[in-house]
């Protein structure tokens, strides 16, 4: 009993950094900029590799701040596919509460910043405290509404350049900094978590916008080095109010340098029919939410004569550099128009660049996953390829993706977007997703978990069990919970009863302030 009471008087802080992985993280510690983030990664009771598969923001968060897999929270992509309309999903698809919303249901105080998805914030508890600034939210906005206050000089803002980015987020992580230390002052929080976007923005700009990627785990930029500053007084601020520390990323990132168009194959084997517009235009909507600026886009059809000659392979590095030197003076950016899938009339369709699931038009047509699974096995650079139910299970399962594939990212294979090109392999460099995130908790009780991957469902349940609070019967890591804490853990159906009860209450008046 009196362990239970010390127990319950702990609190913990988490610093969620949105696609780090070994290699930028190695960089970090090793700037010389963060000497709290080093004294916490060299001391840890965990400092080990999470498995994050889909190695995908929308879906990886979810998995690790509930405890459970995508067939049980229900989020698979950032967007929720249907045939006749395609759109983002939300908080009301989550099945399953995440760890602040479980503790809030107990009534203890939580601060969640950026939580994914981020809108709308589905209230379980007055004691719950949620402020949403990114990760597709449509605008700032918080609960209960008395935080309402703290967004009212937030400005939102654009960026053309991976400069321009790291200059603006300067100024926006001074901002979340105030908030942070403004209400650790007036509550008594059992757990604070702080998402960020970065290192993902800054990885994905050097690659797609300035090719620099050494910033991957070597080169440190004038401007990163300010916000490792200050991410480090972050976690300076929070390991110095709460008595455990946590860091985690949803997905790491690696170099490539060879891409499969995996639509391109599907067509190949008869599976797609295409289309002058597809998924990738029915989508083109939301990138107003998106902060990044793109130049205007210029799209040549692919049987254009001019195209033809330069495409040859002695025209090649020429024709490049003419198409430079044409974009910098006219600021747009030019692109061959390859055709789109007809997801309505295909039989099979990669839906989702990093997600990696493909779709099944079941409706339509009678096709066996089994025969997919054996075409795409046979294409080097595709190391595994599963159906759903092999690695995922849930009530949630059935609208998943039907076939996910693993790419070999180790030796360099990523995948291309859904359009169909004339060619199924492409040797293209840039930085992207690794299906190996960062779990680093300073405190496990003396555990040690050092050098070996778990999954990313583990950390949310490590957290609690560390709190001493029940664990949702709905988790998948239960035969590691119960090693850490030597079986003293209890399980409920609260969270999970508690949440769908809430949900649908908000649900109803939700959309009816809509309409």
């Amino acid at each position: 009993m009196e362990g239970d009471i010390v127990m319950n008087k702990r609190s913990v802080s988490v610093i969620g950094l949105d696609g780090l992985g070994r290699l930028y993280l190695n960089k970090m510690v090793n700037s010389g900029e963060m000497p709290n983030l080093k004294y916490i990664v060299t001391s840890a009771d965990v400092n080990t590799n999470i498995y994050c598969f889909p190695p995908e923001t929308a879906s990886s968060w979810p998995s690790l701040m509930s405890g459970v897999n995508l067939g049980k929270h229900g989020i698979y992509d950032f967007f929720k596919y249907n045939s006749e309309r395609t759109r983002l999903f939300n908080a009301l698809d989550l099945g399953h509460p995440r760890i602040h919303e479980m503790i809030a249901i107990l009534k203890h105080f939580v601060l969640m910043i950026n939580p994914v998805p981020s809108y709308p914030i589905i209230p379980v508890s007055n004691t719950m405290h949620v402020i949403s600034f990114s990760f597709f939210t449509p605008k700032p906005t918080a609960y209960p509404k008395f935080l309402q206050k703290y967004l009212t000089e937030y400005r939102r803002y654009t960026y053309k350049s991976l400069n321009d980015f790291l200059i603006k987020y300067i100024d926006d992580l001074d901002y979340r900094i105030g908030i942070i230390e403004n209400l650790v002052q007036k509550f008594d929080y059992k757990l604070i978590w702080v998402n960020f976007e970065i290192p993902d923005r800054i990885l994905h700009l050097a690659s797609e916008r300035e090719r620099k990627f050494k910033v991957l785990d070597k080169t440190v930029l004038k401007h990163e080095k300010i916000i490792f500053r200050k991410l480090d007084s972050v976690i300076k601020l929070l390991k110095d109010i709460t008595d455990n520390v946590v860091i985690v990323s949803d997905h790491g990132f690696s170099y490539y340098n060879k891409t499969i168009a995996v639509n391109t194959i599907l067509y190949k084997h008869g599976f797609i029919k295409l289309s002058e517009k597809g998924l990738s235009s029915s989508i083109e909507k939301y990138s107003k939410l998106l902060p990044e600026e793109n130049k205007p886009l210029l799209l040549i059809p692919l049987n254009n004569p001019l195209v033809k000659i330069v495409r040859k392979p002695v025209l090649k590095h020429l024709a490049k550099a003419i198409l430079k030197i044409y974009e910098n003076l006219f600021e747009r950016e030019i692109k061959l128009k390859f055709p789109e899938v007809d997801h309505k009339e295909s039989k099979a369709f990669l839906f989702g660049e990093t997600s990696f699931g493909i779709i099944l038009n079941k409706k339509k047509y009678n096709v066996s996953p089994v025969e997919i699974v054996k075409i795409l096995e046979k294409y080097k650079g595709i190391k595994h390829v599963w159906l759903k139910d092999q690695i995922f299970s849930g009530p949630y399962l059935k609208d998943l993706p039907d076939i996910y594939l693993y790419p070999d990212f180790d030796m360099g294979y990523w995948i291309t977007d859904l359009k169909v090109y004339d060619k199924i392999y492409r040797r293209k460099c840039r930085l992207h997703h690794h299906p190996l995130g960062v779990f680093i908790m300073k405190d496990l009780g003396g555990y040690k978990i050092l050098n070996e991957i778990i999954n990313n469902t583990a950390v949310a349940s490590l957290i609690m069990g560390w709190l001493g609070f029940p664990l949702s019967s709905w988790i998948d890591d239960k035969e590691l919970v119960e090693k850490v804490f030597n079986g003293n853990v209890k399980y409920t159906d609260k969270y999970i009863n508690l949440w769908n009860l809430n949900k649908r209450i908000f649900a109803m008046r939700f959309l009816k302030s809509r309409k």
